[in-house]
């Protein structure tokens, strides 16, 4: 006589012929967090448990880019998590989040370019433009153009000013509408 389990199984590849263990992996989730004290259930999926482990144990790569706020130091996992924070905690856009983002990893790479070539200066090579030295550069890569360097750095510049420029005209505005709400106050008194 058949056990439970064993009809079990049958209905399972009859009705998942395809995949039965995939089906049963719902059921039993066989992957576990191997971080320790991690108090989260187990997984069905593989990749259920490398987005957890990427989410909730790894580095952060997205960081708000207030310094004022939690998040600087916190970050997120992920873009999309950034960009509802910036909506929701700050006001801005996706645009606002991409330029910003853009704009600091141009920086990253100036001063990482400026940090190489400080230190083969010492050695004698030549230091050019925004200290970037010309023979270091290109031995790092062979094919980034300091001028592009420039360039994508003023763009990406041009891009956070402009958003400068549009948060500052929204605080006029709100500036100007406290400053008609007060003038009609005043009058009524």
């Amino acid at each position: 006589m058949a056990s439970v389990n064993d009809t079990q199984a049958e209905y399972v590849a009859m009705v998942f012929p395809d995949h039965p263990r995939k089906h049963m992996d719902k059921h039993l989730r066989p992957y576990k967090c191997p971080v320790p004290n991690c108090m989260v259930n187990n997984f069905a999926t593989s990749g259920d448990l490398k987005r957890h482990h990427r989410e909730v144990h790894g580095n952060p790569s997205f960081v708000c880019p207030n310094t004022s706020c939690k998040r600087h130091r916190k970050g997120f996992s992920r873009r999309d998590n950034l960009v509802q924070h910036m909506k929701r905690t700050h006001n801005q856009d996706e645009q606002d989040v991409d330029a910003m983002h853009a704009s600091r990893l141009t920086e990253a790479v100036i001063r990482s370019s400026y940090e190489v070539t400080n230190e083969t200066a010492a050695v004698g090579e030549q230091v050019g433009v925004l200290g970037v030295s010309v023979a270091s550069v290109a031995t790092l890569t062979s094919d980034l153009d300091v001028s592009s360097l420039k360039k994508t750095h003023l763009t990406a510049k041009l891009r956070e000013l402009e958003i400068e420029r549009v948060k500052a005209q929204k605080a006029m505005a709100q500036f100007d509408g406290d400053i008609a709400a007060l003038k009609r106050v005043l009058s009524i008194m």
